[in-house]
């Protein structure tokens, strides 16, 4: 596997850049690689991104709800575990989710690999520690007396787990491609 530095020596070349200094020229680094492009209309890119973040932060909120709620169930072992893992795997998805928002219709290897690996990855991963919880939830709830709170709690880790899968799906079908870069460098 290769280090940042490595990549970003494959993908980027230097250039000199006439400029007004001491030695006459500035170095420019250039991208060369090729693109990775999204390969869905602009728009439909646009509006899928959209919604994807706010699935992903409206799941935050409803995650953080459930969570703060002072049950029995939320202080049970099996659930704080797996909603402690959840919350980590929720944390790197948001920064994918995030930096695809912001990217650019056609982006570079190292930003493409980054929120591929990430979003085909971390959305599964909470969905099933989230499935993992709605378990532990009723097996909580056979030993103990069943409460209305309980319920909706575990009720509303079940959305949560459904929304990370939809996600997980939703990001899987946006197809890809990638461009020759026609960037000339002198290389």
């Amino acid at each position: 596997m290769k280090s940042l530095r490595e990549q970003f020596e494959d993908d980027y070349a230097a250039v000199k850049i006439p400029a007004k200094n001491k030695a006459g020229f500035k170095i420019r680094y250039v991208y060369y690689a090729p693109w990775y492009i999204w390969n869905l209309p602009e728009p439909v890119l646009k509006r899928k991104k959209l919604l994807l973040t706010c699935i992903s932060v409206g799941n935050l909120f409803l995650f953080i709800l459930a969570g703060v709620q002072e049950t029995g169930l939320n202080h049970h072992k099996a659930v704080e575990l797996t909603v402690i893992f959840a919350l980590c795997t929720h944390v790197l998805e948001l920064f994918s989710i995030v930096q695809f928002l912001f990217a650019n219709y056609m982006t570079s290897r190292m930003t493409y690999s980054y929120i591929n690996k990430t979003l085909k990855s971390m959305p599964f991963i909470r969905g099933f520690c989230l499935l993992a919880t709605v378990m532990a939830s009723i097996y909580y709830t056979l030993q103990n007396e069943l409460h209305f709170r309980t319920f909706m709690i575990a009720i509303c880790y079940l959305i949560c787990a459904l929304m990370a899968l939809y996600v997980f799906w939703e990001y899987r079908k946006i197809p890809f491609k990638t461009e020759k870069n026609i960037k000339i460098i002198g290389r």
